[in-house]
């Protein structure tokens, strides 16, 4: 009965960590294009600010480079109406 058990504990435990490998490897697949997608966004920012105001100051790389993917997309929006530097990153 001990072998039984033991040989039942040997194989759920390959099981469960074959089923953890596969998990991981979308979890992070899926983590890795949201950000890219991220990343694509901000560098696509930076080109149009400096492209409308011209060379972008490190600080403005900065900000936009760690932001979340929703201020991404306000600002990406703003710069359309944006006078100014100040305009794009309001709201």
């Amino acid at each position: 009965v001990l072998v039984a058990e033991r040989l039942g504990m040997e194989k759920g435990r390959a099981k469960g960590q074959a089923e953890g490998r596969i998990e991981g490897r979308v979890e992070g697949r899926i983590e890795g294009r949201v950000e890219g997608r991220v990343e694509g966004r901000a560098e696509l920012l930076l080109l149009q600010i400096e492209r409308r105001f011209g060379p972008v100051a490190k600080a403005i790389t900065q900000r936009v480079r760690h932001a979340q993917a929703k201020d991404l997309e306000t600002w990406s929006l703003n710069i359309l109406d944006a006078t100014t530097l100040d305009d794009v990153f309001k709201g």
